[in-house]
Parts: structure tokens; C-alpha cells; sequence
């Protein structure tokens, strides 16, 4: 049965859980405040039981009993390997320990495969959450800071809220703005400008450059229709020497039959004897020599850990097409079916628990989407972007970090920052960005929001002509 959503005293009840799992990591590992407890099992190592913890860095695993204590980072893991014995089934670690291979056995799981799959997981994909400072992404900066740019020399940028510097939250909820959503397009300051009104920024958009490259490429596409053309022409010119070859040598063959039945009597009875193979290629037929190419939808993928209702993490692949959300397994067939439009999805909510989401939807009866992610603040990015202005709910639950989103940054950031140790992923282009803009997505929406009628004109236009040019690439 599906996981009902929970209600705010749920909520708040994990939180405390996973404030104290987190304190007893850091006590026991010794580690800093920027770990975080993702999850944490019951096991044993070399015949004592006791209890390892998981952070987005680190693998803790402290004795039940005694002082003993172990931690792995995972930058140094070397191997990790489902092992079984006799009445157990374990896992077994290997990595580097100043400049030597060490292996660390664990046994005594209850779920192994789960615990596998988020080590696993988490070696393949280090956790990603970026902060663009203001001077790295001119979107990126709230309307205060944009604003000021026009108005004086010095540009001071607005401090970082403090809802997106937390780390770990403390008691109570860490709703801020939007349902604590952080959006840097977004500013409780008004722009400097007269009056208090926000000033619009006027900037000349060059549009005559992107016309000049859309008319180089329409001639580029006309010549390339017409080689098509002249290339079609000389295949069926070389398709009817080939028949005319095939007909004379039948021709010929069928000559040398007759010459032999009419020189001997024996080539008369050989030829009343066998079957006349000389009858020639019949009429001429035309070859469809029709070039397709395969249009590839543009998607952009992430992998993720499905949790299921069982609460059992399961590796998938989130993948964003233009028009709809879908989740694949692990080899990227579509084998979860689970598929969504965006204007079905209603919040996307950042759990307690680390790098756990939740995506929530319309329809009540809609179970909730659960899953764990390194790359959380990129699907969150995707999210905001696709789905239905005005609809999408981002909330931060207590005890989350808090992250910013609002810019195509972040996901060309996280894009061209996650890394697999799976060569042939790697090969595939398992990151794969999406070629076009989306359909319901305009610059001036995205870039230039406090921008004049004219610079908006200027930036669509010229958008526009990029897109068209990008999709006759593809």
C-alpha cells in the first residue's frame, strides 16, 4: 500500500529522529557539522554488533559495546561487493587506508540489498547542492542586486538569505517564503529606483545576429535538400545501369541457349532437358532509398533511489522530457510505470530525512512520489521550471538544507559536475541536458524579468531564432 502523505506532526517527529541519529553520528565518528545522517543499520564487523551510519561523505560504524570505531570514507572506497556466508549475508568494503588496501567485512543486516544500494549509490554519485555566488550568474541574481547595476558604479550584492545559508535546521518548522522555497528572482526589497517603484532595466538586444545566423542556416538547409535531391537522382541513375547490366547478361546467357540447341543435337536435348534460367530481372523497379533519421526527444536524466512503499530503496533513473516525467529502472527501460505531466504534479516537497523528495500531486489520490537523491537541487530546478507557473509548491520540511533553485545554472552545474565510475553510463551520456528550450519557456521570463517591452521583444526574438536553429540540428 502507498505511503499516505504526512501530516505536520509526522513531519516534525522525523526531524527530532533524525537531528538525534545525526548527533549520535557525529559524536561517534567524530565528524563536523556538515555531515549529515542519511540513513543508519543495524550490522556487525568482525564479530561485534553495533550500528553504521551513512553521511553524504562518510561510512561511521561504532560497537554497540567498547570504544570501536570506524570510519570510511567514501572518495577512498576502492570496491564494494554483496558478499554471502553460511547464514548471513554481508558486505564486504574495500578502500585506501593510509597508502594500504584495507577490507572491512559487514555482516548481520536486515536489509542488505537496501543498504548496498544507498553505499553504492552514493559512491557513484556524490552529493552536488551549489550556492552561485551573484558575479557567476547574472539570473542568478536577486531583482536588488540586478537593479543596482544600472543605477550605480558599485554594486553591493544582497547578503544570502539565511533560510539557503542553514545547514541542519533546529527545532520547529524552516517554512520561510513560498512555503520556505528560496527563489533568487525573487526579493523582499524593492530595486533602487524613485519612489520606491522597481526600475526596469533597458538593454539593446542584438537581434540582427541571431537573423543573420537563422538566413545562413535556412540557405544551409536549402542546399542541403537540393544535394539530397541530386543524390536521390544519380542512386536511381546507378539503379538503372545495374538493371540494364543485369538484363543484358540474361540477354546474353539466353543467346548462348539457343546457339547451343541449334549448333548440336545433344545442346538441343540438354536444353529440352533443364529449365530455362535466362528469363531476365522482369520489369524495373524503383528502390525507396528515403534517408530517416532518428529524432532523439531531448530528455535530461538523473539517478535517483526509488523508495517504495515498503520503504526499500531501489536505484531508477528520473528522466525530463518536455511534456511529461517519467521514471525508468535502472538500465533506463521504462519498467516502473510511473509517468506524469507536469501540470499533474503540485508540490515537490524537501524531506527531513537528507536528500529525500517528495513530489505531490493534483489528484489527492495520487500516491506521493518518494525518492533519494544527490542531485536534489537540480531536480527541484527542473521542477520549477516545467511545471505550470503559479502551481508548483516547493516546501523545505524541518530539519532539510535549504537550497536555492530558480536558475538554469543549477542544472547545468549538477550536469556537468556528476560523474559515474560506470564507464558505459559515462559513454551513454547519462547526464544528457536538454537541447531546446521548453516549450512553455521564454527568456525574458527567465532572465530579464524587471527588463522593458522592448529588451523582452528584443531577447524572445532572438531566442526564438536560437531555438528554431538548435531544432533543425537535431
Amino acid at each position: 500500500m502507498a505511503a499516505a502523505t504526512p501530516t505536520q506532526a509526522e513531519t516534525e517527529k522525523k526531524a527530532a529522529h533524525m537531528r538525534l541519529k545525526t548527533e549520535e553520528m557525529r559524536r561517534a565518528g567524530n565528524l563536523t557539522d556538515t555531515e549529515d545522517c542519511i540513513q543508519d543499520y543495524h550490522c556487525g564487523l568482525g564479530g561485534v554488533n553495533g550500528r553504521m551510519y551513512i553521511s553524504q561523505n562518510h561510512i561511521v560504524f561504532a560497537a554497540s559495546i567498547g570504544s570501536m570505531m570506524v570510519d570510511i570514507l567514501f572518495r577512498k572506497l576502492k570496491a564494494l561487493r554483496k558478499t554471502r556466508f553460511l547464514l548471513d549475508n554481508g558486505i564486504t568494503i574495500e578502500c585506501d587506508v593510509a597508502d594500504r588496501l584495507e577490507t572491512y567485512v559487514l555482516s548481520g543486516f536486515v536489509h542488505r540489498d537496501e543498504t548496498y544500494n544507498l553505499l553504492d549509490y552514493l559512491w557513484r554519485n556524490p552529493p552536488l547542492i551549489f550556492d552561485l555566488a551573484p558575479t557567476q550568474s547574472f539570473a542568478a541574481l536577486p531583482p536588488t542586486a540586478r537593479s543596482s547595476r544600472s543605477s550605480s558604479d558599485s554594486v553591493q550584492p544582497s547578503p544570502r538569505p539565511a533560510a539557503a545559508a542553514a545547514g541542519a535546521g533546529g527545532g520547529g518548522s524552516d517554512r520561510g517564503r513560498n512555503s520556505g522555497s528560496y527563489n533568487p528572482f525573487e526579493s523582499d526589497e524593492p530595486s533602487v529606483a524613485s519612489g520606491g517603484q522597481q526600475q526596469r532595466i533597458s538593454v539593446k538586444v542584438d537581434t540582427q545576429s541571431s537573423r543573420n545566423a537563422l538566413r545562413l542556416a535556412e540557405q544551409a538547409r536549402e542546399i542541403g535538400a537540393a544535394t539530397l535531391v541530386d543524390l536521390t537522382m544519380q542512386a536511381e541513375q546507378l539503379d538503372r545501369i545495374e538493371y540494364d547490366i543485369e538484363r543484358i547478361n540474361a540477354n546474353a546467357d539466353r543467346s548462348k541457349r539457343i546457339m547451343r540447341g541449334i549448333e548440336s543435337t545433344g545442346g538441343a536435348i540438354a536444353n529440352s532437358m533443364s529449365n530455362d534460367k535466362t528469363t531476365g530481372p522482369g520489369r524495373f523497379q524503383h528502390i525507396d532509398r528515403t534517408l530517416e533519421i532518428p529524432k532523439e526527444d531531448p530528455h535530461v536524466d538523473f539517478a535517483i533511489l526509488q523508495k517504495l512503499p515498503n520503504d526499500h530503496l531501489e536505484p531508477a533513473v528520473l528522466r525530463f522530457y518536455d511534456d511529461q516525467l517519467l521514471v525508468l529502472d535502472e538500465a533506463k527501460k521504462a519498467g516502473r510505470s510511473h509517468n506524469w505531466s507536469y501540470a499533474a504534479i503540485a508540490e515537490v516537497a524537501v524531506r527531513p530525512r537528507p536528500f529525500h523528495v517528495d513530489i505531490r500531486f493534483v489528484d489527492k489520490k495520487t500516491p506521493r512520489f518518494r525518492l533519494c537523491s544527490s542531485f536534489m537541487q537540480a531536480i527541484v530546478n527542473e521542477l520549477y521550471f516545467r511545471v505550470p507557473k503559479q502551481q508548483l509548491l516547493v516546501t523545505f520540511e524541518p530539519n532539510c538544507k535549504q537550497f536555492k533553485y530558480g536558475s538554469r545554472e543549477y542544472t547545468d552545474l549538477t550536469t556537468s559536475a556528476g560523474r559515474t565510475r560506470d564507464p558505459e553510463l559515462a559513454a551513454n551520456g547519462f547526464f544528457r541536458p536538454s537541447q531546446r528550450r521548453l516549450a512553455h519557456q521564454k527568456a525574458s521570463e527567465t532572465i530579464f524579468k524587471d527588463a522593458d517591452d522592448k529588451t523582452k521583444e528584443g531577447l524572445d526574438q532572438q531566442d526564438n531564432d536560437l531555438d528554431e536553429i538548435s531544432c533543425w540540428c537535431l
